[in-house]
């Protein structure tokens, strides 16, 4: 499941307005965050990924972008356990993923 609306808005209290404006803050900051763990891939900064992975993981479970923060929580996994050179094809497999979460959100607002 890419996204879980009614959990979201569960979690929410039924608050429509809150949902979608951390939506859109989180299709705002996601592209940074790629920007950002992709010079921490770099730089070989696996503490730092292990970070960014971690706050990907949290926006995107505030919102119930399950698949998301499932990819994220592996992205966090692999800078804690310093597994960098997974990075690229960990990012391969998130960015459809965000793709397909952004059709969704245009139709649904």
């Amino acid at each position: 499941m890419i996204i879980n609306v009614d959990a979201a808005l569960n979690r929410m209290d039924g608050d429509r307005e809150l949902f979608e404006e951390l939506c859109r803050i989180f299709l705002s900051d996601y592209s940074h965050y790629f920007e950002e763990i992709d010079k921490a891939w770099k730089e070989q900064n696996s503490r730092e990924i292990e970070k960014l992975g971690h706050k990907i993981k949290g926006a995107a479970r505030n919102i119930s972008a399950v698949e998301i923060a499932e990819s994220a929580q592996k992205i966090e996994e692999i800078g804690r356990e310093s597994r960098l050179e997974e990075i690229p094809l960990a990012l391969e497999n998130l960015k459809p993923v965000i793709e397909i979460l952004k059709i969704i959100w245009k139709k649904m607002f």
